[in-house]
């Protein structure tokens, strides 16, 4: 007799977006990354698989010559943290400063608790460029 196994498992797709939203001398008339600009991040996490993603975890570092602008994480359904470290630990509560922006925030952690076949889920955040 032969016994079969089908292997199913969850595939997952990422894709990152960048979008400069605002600039300090075009606003938001197609603005340039320069100091003072606003920089949205967008991270979509596709489940391209046949089986549901359980426990999914976004991290995304601040990039370089940027700062975290307080409060502008969106990430539906995920629990949300936050690393002053590079991500060695996640227990940092940003504090805004007095442009918004919160200089220590290094690294963004979202989990999902799960992404059904098919579906996607999406993290964002803003950085203020130094």
């Amino acid at each position: 007799s032969l016994n079969g196994y089908k292997v199913v498992s969850a595939e997952l797709d990422v894709e990152k977006t960048t979008v400069v939203i605002s600039d300090p001398f075009n606003l938001n008339v197609n603005p340039k990354a320069i100091p003072g600009a606003t920089v949205g991040y967008q991270v979509v996490v596709t489940n391209i698989g046949l089986v549901t993603a359980d426990n999914v975890t976004v991290v995304d570092s601040v990039p370089a010559n940027s700062s975290f602008i307080v409060g502008s994480v969106t990430a539906p359904g995920a629990a949300v943290t936050y690393s002053n470290d590079g991500g060695a630990t996640w227990a940092y509560n940003p504090v805004a400063g007095g442009n918004g922006t919160d200089t220590a925030v290094t690294d963004i952690r979202a989990i999902f608790p799960s992404i059904a076949a098919a579906a996607s889920v999406q993290e964002n955040f803003q950085v203020l460029i130094d």
